[in-house]
């Protein structure tokens, strides 16, 4: 589907998840789904959609989420001076379709009053362009015929050419568009609104995708605070399927993606937090680069107990390594490239000069340490420090192994000066790139860490580590103790990142990167003055409403991985 097709729909959107002030009560009586789907007929199949996404007007985003401080901070009267100008524009354009003063005030009332429940679904076709559906339920107030109107009139204005009806399955559909992309005239079928876009010679596509959503239950029901706000849902196998090339098929199932089999997104509040949650769903035992991020190790590490005071961006969780490596080692072997497995992992232990399976990576847990620290008080943004830690299973056949390998890739990493730390040797690495880089390995840890202060953090890091037992998960930290209700099942992982920390980035690093990229991105120049101001309001506005710090977790259960994000 080409820009001039999805640039009214893009603005429907838009406009529907627009914030305005005043929420209203939010009720809604659904129409029996086999009735309506009938209703579009029996010739139009349901068509299964690789991504449906489901949201709520923008008065159910306000009473969904009305209670957080991210809204309390969007309703102030300064959170406002931030957001306001960004979304009036897009009020602009609106404004000058429909040129008529009275006409805009009556069609945003509208569209800002609605509550009901907007869903998409999208099929991609390769063959074709791709088809959309978007469906807006009832919501018991609003008129939607009068809505219905007003998408009408904006696809008008904004599609040139004349509709036409044209007869599908034996029901007749009225279109806006050319032969290779068209968008249906908004229908009302029973209390529903929908309206399709995609290829015309195959339109019928999308209106099986009305048929499928007419059909399917609704993912967001209950209209209260704890409900989602927005889930998206993408069928992973139906979207692999789209690349049926063997080699394609074999490299997916070494990698693990075979096994993924939904992948889905959802906004929702908890307490006072927005609650961003992302899960995947597979079907049995993870493998591959899926198992690497995905590990279902149960308990979060004892690593936590290492975190430095002054820290502002860290995380605690899994990686395993090994997986990640033999997945790519499976990848190219199932590539049709002619290397086997053996083969190709004998040229890489030839180059490493090491076995990087069975000695390397087989003492290397999935147990990660990531700390940043203050970005204050540094001439270069690439002076801000970073340490990574992994707990080892042998550090002594480990330190050999790594050794072995860092001598034989001397021509990539050339080793300079070294400190003592208790015993253990902390040496600085230089590189092609010309960033230097600090490693060890001691105290039961592998720990690489970069930046001005790096050999500061790892000298602590390692200090610390000493006669440490990390035989145990620890105790969930004290820093996500308040989320209890609201953490993932077998949790395994948690990180912590301070914004305000971040908006101490002096503006000058942001706005001299940013004016360098200027040039590619075709935009104008970035004021410092003004970014300066900019970012002086957006902290004020963190502290204010006690937005400082964005918390995460991560846990395993039951085949299905999450990922949650509060702020």
């Amino acid at each position: 589907m080409t820009g001039k097709l999805l640039a009214p729909l893009i603005a429907i959107a838009a406009l529907l998840l627009g914030t305005q002030p005043a929420a209203q009560q939010e009720t809604s009586k659904q129409p029996s789904p086999a009735a309506t789907a009938a209703s579009i007929g029996a010739e139009h199949v349901g068509v299964e959609p690789h991504i449906v996404l489901e949201t709520v007007g923008p008065d159910g985003w306000r009473m969904r989420l009305g209670v957080t401080n991210v809204a309390a901070m969007l309703d102030s009267e300064e959170g406002r001076e931030v957001w306001q100008p960004r979304l009036e524009p897009i009020l602009g354009i609106w404004k000058m379709m429909v040129g008529d003063e009275e006409a805009f005030a009556a069609a945003s009332k509208r569209i800002f009053s609605y509550g009901g429940t907007i869903r998409i679904a999208v099929f991609i076709n390769p063959a074709a362009a791709a088809h959309v559906a978007v469906m807006l339920e009832p919501d018991g107030r609003s008129d939607l015929k009068a809505i219905a109107a007003d998408i009408k009139s904006l696809v008008e204005r904004s599609i040139p050419g004349e509709w036409q009806t044209v007869t599908i399955g034996g029901k007749q559909i009225t279109l806006r568009g050319d032969t290779v992309d068209a968008v249906t005239a908004p229908v009302l079928e029973n209390g529903r609104l929908y309206m399709v876009a995609g290829d015309q010679k195959t339109i019928h596509a999308g209106i099986g995708l009305a048929t499928h959503l007419m059909a399917r239950p609704l993912t967001i029901t209950t209209p209260k605070p704890t409900s989602p706000a927005l889930h998206i849902s993408v069928n992973m196998p139906a979207l692999l399927a789209l690349d049926d090339d063997p080699d394609t098929i074999k490299i997916h199932k070494a990698l693990g993606f075979s096994q993924l089999q939904e992948l889905s997104f959802a906004v929702r509040a908890a307490g006072p937090r927005i609650e961003v949650d992302v899960s995947a769903r597979l079907k049995g035992a993870a493998r591959g680069i899926v198992k690497a991020f995905a590990p279902d190790s149960p308990g979060v590490s004892a690593l936590s107990q290492l975190l430095p005071e002054k820290a502002t961006v860290w995380k605690v969780g899994r990686f395993d390594g090994r997986a990640f490596f033999n997945g790519c080692v499976d990848a190219i072997a199932a590539s049709g490239w002619g290397k086997t497995r053996e083969e190709t992992l004998a040229e890489i232990n030839k180059e490493c000069g090491t076995d990087v399976d069975g000695e390397l990576l087989a003492n290397l847990s999935d147990e990660m340490l990531v700390v940043g620290s203050p970005f204050q008080n540094f001439d270069r943004l690439n002076e801000a420090t970073w340490l990574v830690g992994f707990r080892v299973k042998n550090t002594a056949k480990f330190r050999t192994s790594f050794q072995a390998m860092m001598k034989k890739m001397k021509w990539l990493f050339s080793g300079s000066e070294t400190v003592d730390v208790d015993g253990i040797e902390l040496r600085r690495y230089g590189n092609m790139i010309g960033y230097d880089v600090w490693m060890a390995v001691g105290n039961g840890l592998f720990v690489i860490s970069a930046g001005r202060d790096a050999e500061e953090e790892a000298t602590t890091i390692l200090q610390k580590a000493k006669d440490h037992k990390f035989e145990a998960a620890t105790e969930l930290a004290a820093s996500h103790q308040d989320l209890n209700r609201y953490l993932p099942p077998a949790l395994n992982g948690v990180a912590q990142a301070d914004l305000g920390s971040a908006l101490a980035i002096p503006s000058e690093w942001w706005v001299e990167l940013v004016n360098e990229l200027m040039p590619f991105l075709a935009g104008p120049k970035v004021d410092p003055d003004e970014a300066e101001e900019q970012q002086q309001k957006m902290l004020k506005l963190l502290k204010t409403h006690n937005l400082e710090l964005v918390r995460s977790a991560t846990g395993f259960a039951n085949d299905s991985w999450q990922w949650r994000l509060f702020w």
